[in-house]
């Protein structure tokens, strides 16, 4: 091996990791998941590397765990061997051809409903100088040619949904909707009407891909670009991987480097294939931890006070076009009233925001720790508000870090993402630190980090074992935590960050599973918590008391736990 490359290729890694962690002191012996590193962050990181031609997995980085074995190993290995990053043989074809969905995916659509109108949407601001349509459909056609999640639909079949893999016309993707001529409307209820209708012309039955590429051509020579996709194909991080791989191959559209600009992503249909090989080998060997699990505290969680629940009619939130855009005008001039009240009752949701300096706070923290922060603040009010003797909580995550060595989905574009419960017990008397060090050792208690949950429900195939798995209660608590997403993982397109533009009432919506679930997300340098609620069993006000309460005890935490902390955060399997 020649020493001097070595060095050389330690130095590169290492810059790339101090900036990622925004650690300048990072030394190339140190561990990474100590400073902060999550996969989120890690997958940053791998991506910048990866430009730069070093051929570094997510899988690496969990393998070795300091900078200089990572990068040891990646100079060192031969060129046949993967390091993790592509299909793996022991993913085996399954009889039937296996599952097309994942755990999460069935909870979803079987407990919450979520059907063809589970969207999931982002648009792009250009000036008409900037931006090639040609030059964007060829790299439409390019990108979708080789990620299969972008050629999936979903159907409606005997035995419930499923995934299906269509081949569309490649040379037909891109649809331009020219409203630079009209005049009936501004330009936002022109976007507005525009996006509602492309959101809801997805259906499992016509056997259609279910990706939209949308180019808006509006007044005054600007335009946007627009891109919804059924949520069961893409999770959150796809969308910004896919913006990055269509930038790729928009800037190479033409070219004699065009074939070579697109990455094709590891198989998504792998996923869900691992996960029912993992429900039926070794998780059944992990039974006797879940047998040791306490149900009884985890059952029957109901509201406390929860004060006048919503009308019968109101059974499960309705989400019209009308309410939802309405809602955020109103929202938009500082309206309020009863009226508004009753328009924000029928989204079954409430929403608030950190002040600024905290958020700046919590943002400037690493790794684990603001996760941390945001289990305690929900724990306090749960324990308040609710009849639990313990915190059962589901938490969406990405699954992009190392669950398996055999099998690498940090880069796959498609739904990777897994809904996992954690068991929390607190000793509310203690002071704040020893609560959140409660919480980095409580969460990593179950197997695999809770991933057999349901996947022992929906995917074992012993009856007995799924008999048994189906008297495990799912928790009444959910988790959404978007702020590393949207820190790390911004869906920039062609240089161009994500709008916040208003594009339509949100088709992302059903009636939720859980009495409340908590989103965290951030945007424009402010933290958002959102609480979505059962009508059936809590009233908006009580929602609202829930969220005041959440945003209070996190202000509170966040301004009490010192910035001059050591950073070691241990072990991170995020």
């Amino acid at each position: 091996m020649d020493d001097a490359l070595l060095e050389s290729k330690t130095s590169q890694v290492l810059d790339v990791f101090r900036r990622v962690l925004r650690t300048p002191h990072l030394s190339p012996d140190d561990n990474l998941f100590e400073y902060g590193c999550t996969s989120m962050v890690c997958l940053r990181a791998v991506l910048r590397l990866n430009d730069a031609g070093i051929k570094m997995t997510v899988l690496d980085a969990y393998r070795y765990r300091t900078i200089r074995r990572m990068t040891r190993a990646v100079v060192t290995r031969k060129p046949t061997e993967s390091g993790g990053s592509q299909r793996q043989p022991s993913v085996r074809q399954l009889p039937g051809g296996g599952p097309t969905l994942t755990p999460t995916a069935r909870f979803l659509v079987e407990k919450a409903g979520f059907d063809t109108q589970y969207n999931v949407s982002m648009m792009w601001s250009f000036g008409r100088g900037q931006f090639s349509i040609e030059r964007f459909s060829r790299a439409v056609s390019d990108v979708v040619a080789v990620n299969p999640a972008l050629r999936a639909t979903i159907v409606t079949t005997d035995k419930g949904v499923e995934k299906r893999q269509v081949e569309p016309r490649l040379e037909n993707l891109v649809e331009i909707i020219d409203l630079s001529t009209a005049t009936d409307g501004s330009r936002r209820e022109l976007i507005e009407r525009t996006t509602a209708r492309v959101q809801r012309e997805f259906s499992f039955s016509t056997g259609d891909i279910m990706i939209r590429f949308i180019v808006l051509l509006l007044p005054e020579g600007d335009g946007r670009v627009f891109v919804v996709a059924h949520h069961l194909l893409l999770d959150g991080v796809s969308f910004s991987l896919l913006a990055r791989e269509l930038g790729r191959a928009y800037r190479s559209a033409g070219t004699v480097a065009r074939t070579k600009s697109v990455v094709a992503s590891a198989d998504p249909r792998d996923w869900p294939k691992r996960l029912h090989r993992y429900a039926n080998e070794e998780a059944i060997r992990e039974l006797p931890l879940w047998r040791e699990m306490r149900w009884d505290d985890y059952a029957n969680v109901r509201a406390l006070d929860g004060g006048e629940r919503e009308s019968d009619s109101r059974k499960e939130a309705s989400f019209s076009d009308v309410s939802a855009a309405e809602l955020h005008r109103q929202l938009q001039q500082g309206r309020s009233g009863a009226g508004l009240a009753e328009l924000e009752a029928d989204q079954a949701v409430t929403r608030g925001e950190l002040d600024r300096d905290t958020s700046e706070r919590f943002l400037a923290m690493f790794g684990d720790r603001s996760f941390e922060i945001v289990l305690v603040a929900i724990y306090r009010v749960v324990m308040r508000h609710t009849s639990a003797r313990t915190l059962w909580i589901d938490s969406f995550d990405s699954m992009r870090g190392m669950i398996f060595e055999d099998i690498d989905v940090s880069r796959v574009i498609g739904y990777i993402n897994e809904i996992v419960p954690i068991a929390l017990a607190l000793d509310l008397s203690e002071p704040t630190e020893v609560q959140l060090r409660a919480i980095r050792s409580q969460r990593t208690r179950l197997p695999r980090r809770g991933l057999g949950f349901r996947a022992l429900k929906y995917l074992a195939e012993d009856p007995a074992m799924r008999r048994e798995a189906d008297t495990w209660p799912f928790p009444r608590i959910g988790l959404n935590y978007l702020v590393s997403l949207n820190s790390e993982h911004p869906a920039v397109l062609l240089d161009l960050p994500h709008s916040e533009e208003w594009v339509g009432p949100e088709i992302d919506e059903s009636r939720t599973p859980y009495l409340l679930c908590f989103i965290f997300s951030a945007a424009d340098g402010r933290v958002v918590v959102e609480t979505r609620y059962a009508p059936r069993e809590v009233s908006l006000s009580y929602a609202r008391t829930v969220l005041e309460d959440v945003i209070e005890q996190m202000t509170t935490i966040i301004r009490n736990v010192s910035r001059d902390e050591p950073l070691t955060l241990g072990n991170s399997t995020s």
